[in-house]
């Protein structure tokens, strides 16, 4: 049986993050990721600065920098500024696989592919049965991502869908938002000569388009923040590992602090003249300054012998 202080269960953005940073800070962890990588997934590929400082700082290469952000809303184009620092981009194959690498080299037990079977709960420690070996932990982080399973889908459901083209014009500082009825999309260039539209619509949506074959129109679009909080959500989890009660009460305001204010933006977006609207919900969404700083502190902590 392999015994460790933390079991992370899930090698994505948050997990390897946390896997990455509890191991530099001295911690011993093991982590199950299900599948090989590189893999492809579904995913917009915009990373927000908070995660682009961390990526830079562990060697990562992000080209090109993101600083302008443009709505295409059927013969109308709102062009703003993106506040400093500037986002990037990466493919998703490419980030997760980047992750979890320095999540092993930082001491991390890495098993993959490799799914958590069962987990018990003996006293004060958890045992995860795997198909190779069990393992035993005092704190178990699900990571896996996977959400809860409704018994019937709603007319509410997102769907998300992502294809990469090679020869696009998008500029490579430039991510587009491109809203549509039901949904939203986004362009952004890639710095390996790929360039990535993703989209994300509801089901009700879908399903009316299909039927009638319809051009789209109009609806507001989000700022998409998914990796930068998975990786924000990390960070802060490794800095307060021993004390859920203060993860989940920071987590909350880091959530509310990136979520609200896009949220805000978006609603008021149809009825939107002004482009600096689209720096003020970047700018509303973004972290405190103090973020990289804290990944770097977790960096340069002793490991414990």
């Amino acid at each position: 049986m392999r015994r460790v202080e933390v079991l992370v269960i899930g090698g994505g953005p948050a997990g390897a993050t946390a896997a990455l940073l509890l191991a530099r800070g001295g911690r011993q962890v093991a982590l199950l990721e299900q599948s090989r990588f590189p893999r492809r997934k579904v995913c917009g590929e915009f990373i927000a600065p908070p995660a682009a400082a961390l990526l830079r700082s562990l060697g990562a290469r992000l080209e090109p920098e993101i600083g302008r952000v443009e709505l295409w809303a059927g013969e109308r184009v709102l062009r703003a500024r993106l506040p400093a620092p500037c986002a990037s981009a990466m493919a998703r194959e490419d980030l997760d696989a980047f992750l979890l690498r320095r999540a092993a080299e930082a001491g991390t037990a890495v098993y993959q592919p490799e799914k958590a079977l069962s987990i018990d709960r003996f006293k004060d420690q958890y045992i995860c049965e795997t198909s190779s070996t069990p393992i035993q932990a005092a704190v178990v982080i699900a990571a896996h991502g996977t959400p809860q399973r409704r018994a019937a889908p709603r007319p509410s459901d997102l769907l998300a869908f992502k294809a990469h083209f090679r020869g696009a014009t998008v500029p490579g500082d430039l991510i587009a938002l491109l809203p549509f009825a039901g949904g939203y999309g986004g362009a952004l260039h890639l710095g390996d000569g790929r360039a990535t539209f993703a989209c994300c619509i509801r089901r009700d949506a879908l399903e009316a388009l299909r039927r009638a074959g319809e051009p789209a129109g109009e609806v507001q679009p989000v700022v998409g923040l998914g990796i930068s909080l998975a990786m924000r959500s990390a960070a802060l989890l490794s800095r307060t590992l021993d004390t859920p009660a203060v993860y989940a009460r920071e987590c909350r305001k880091l959530y509310a602090r990136a979520l609200l204010p896009s949220a805000l933006i978006a609603h008021l977006m149809p009825h939107a003249r002004a482009p600096w609207m689209l720096t003020l919900g970047a700018r509303l969404a973004a972290p405190s300054p103090a973020w990289p700083a804290a990944c770097a502190a977790r960096r340069a902590a002793p490991r414990r012998p």
